[in-house]
């Protein structure tokens, strides 16, 4: 789940872990200027249409914190915030194209998506770690956070989910 309003979009990811490999269930963008308590309405729905969600995360960067306060007064026990530092970034971005360059990430095709996936860029630093970013004027809100939130190690969902997710 990333956070956004009037710049970025709110996004949330759902994926599926299985062993090692990742299943993007459902990928969410929410339209510009959406409240929070809207966002927060659609996480408590999922959570109970799904209901074996393992963990709600929820990027705690910037306005982050007070929505995760928001979301475990409205019963969401068992979202988790984290704070996206650039390194860590880095490392979750590396990890999750290592598991897609060996096969690992399932997405279904979403045009929209792809464009966002095939304008990322990464190059080596001095200290021998991956880059990534993405051109200017360019968004990467369901990329970067929902979806390396998601397929972060460590985090897992089981498989029984619904046909209809809202």
């Amino acid at each position: 789940m990333d956070l956004g309003q009037k710049f970025d979009h709110s996004a949330v990811a759902v994926v599926d872990k299985r062993d090692k490999e990742f299943d993007l269930v459902l990928l969410k963008q929410f339209e510009l200027g959406t409240e929070y308590g809207s966002v927060l309405g659609y996480l408590k729905l999922l959570n109970e249409n799904l209901h074996d969600l393992r963990r709600i995360m929820i990027d705690q960067t910037g306005v982050g914190e007070t929505f995760m306060s928001m979301a475990i007064s409205s019963g969401l026990k068992n979202a988790r915030g984290i704070v996206l530092s650039q390194p860590k970034k880095q490392d979750v971005m590396t990890f999750l194209k290592h598991c897609m360059e060996d096969g690992l990430v399932h997405i279904p095709y979403d045009r929209e998506f792809m464009n966002e996936l095939n304008i990322e860029r990464f190059g080596l630093e001095e200290t021998g770690k991956l880059k990534f970013s993405h051109p200017p004027g360019t968004h990467d809100d369901r990329l970067r956070k929902p979806v390396i939130l998601e397929t972060s190690p460590g985090i897992n969902l089981n498989r029984n989910t619904p046909s209809h997710i809202p």
